[in-house]
């Protein structure tokens, strides 16, 4: 008999939702467990991040040496969140990531707008090409979801649990991991569905190396570091803000630089495509927008972006 969160395979509505609800309130300890199925790949410096070589330039650049490339009719990418592994994520109806979460759980901010999507990374020069912004979603949220399901399904956490998962996940992922080669091995052709070799992670095994560009759209965004330097004591300050997953569709319940954007043109028009295809003209973009709270407020708002003052080391 099918459970509540299932049915023939793909989960119920109120399935779904529990588990995107999930993600959203462990979007740090999943971060940290999902780290451990890429045990083998480059971090940036001390984060998470996972990088190629190259990727991360050998000493500072002023952003006016930075070139961007564009490439105009670049390959469609391998994978697109509407194959089968994507399918089996998602309610009877959705046909992508995308259209369940504006369906089920729409954040206030949620448009399929135009966006510049990461073909190559040669210091000092980056290219680009075009996507939307659901390509992204449909990917990225999409493996997210099926890691996070994966994850509370193998462990039987509650929502309010999440902090038992940190150390759970850790665990469950690093046996996955040796078990099935990921992401590196994916079913024979030959093995039916259910084999017991099948990857834990099918979408995410079929995605591979998250770093290889040519597989999904890959989005950018524009992330500056603010800091706040007193004359007076020498000591700075920069502001981070919280991203409210009510309101935003990525990267929801954790804090983040301010400003940050989505790299994409300002308006969905030919001519700004090109002419907004600069790093600079998103950065001063984001500066304008206001904060939803004043940035030395230590309370919570129902913004997308409540700012939160954190101290630094003090300056010379």
């Amino acid at each position: 008999m099918a459970s509540h969160s299932q049915v023939c395979g793909r989960p119920t509505e109120p399935g779904w939702v529990e588990v995107r609800d999930r993600l959203n309130g462990s979007r740090h300890g999943l971060a940290r467990a999902a780290a451990g199925l890429y045990p083998d790949m480059a971090r940036a410096g001390s984060t998470r991040l996972l990088v190629r070589a190259g990727w991360i330039p050998a000493t500072p650049l002023d952003l006016r040496e930075v070139r961007l490339g564009w490439v105009e009719d670049a390959p469609a990418p391998a994978v697109t969140g509407r194959e089968p592994e994507a399918a089996a994520l998602l309610p009877e109806g959705a046909r992508t990531y995308a259209d369940a979460l504006r369906s089920l759980a729409r954040p206030r901010l949620f448009e399929d707008r135009a966006c510049y999507r990461l073909l190559e990374v040669a210091w000092p020069e980056l290219t680009f090409t075009r996507a939307r912004y659901f390509d992204g979603v449909s990917v990225g949220e999409a493996a997210a979801h099926e890691f996070a399901a994966h994850g509370f399904a193998a462990h039987g956490f509650a929502a309010h649990e999440s902090a038992a998962w940190d150390s759970a996940a850790c665990a469950f992922v690093a046996d996955e991991s040796v078990a099935h080669g990921f992401p590196a091995r994916r079913p024979a052709a030959h093995e039916p569905a259910g084999h017991r070799g099948r990857p834990p992670l099918p979408f995410r095994a079929l995605v591979g190396d998250p770093t290889d560009l040519r597989r999904r759209s890959a989005l950018c965004a524009v992330s500056t570091l603010t800091l706040r330097h007193d004359r007076r004591t020498g000591n700075a300050s920069f502001v981070l803000h919280w991203r409210d997953a009510a309101r935003v569709a990525h990267g929801g319940g954790l804090f983040q630089v301010m400003p940050v954007g989505v790299f994409q043109p300002a308006r969905e028009a030919a001519d700004a495509e090109k002419a907004d295809l600069d790093l600079w003209k998103c950065l001063v973009r984001e500066y304008a927008e206001p904060p939803a709270t004043d940035v030395s407020s230590r309370s919570g708002s129902s913004g997308a972006a409540t700012c939160r003052a954190a101290s630094t080391r003090r300056t010379r």
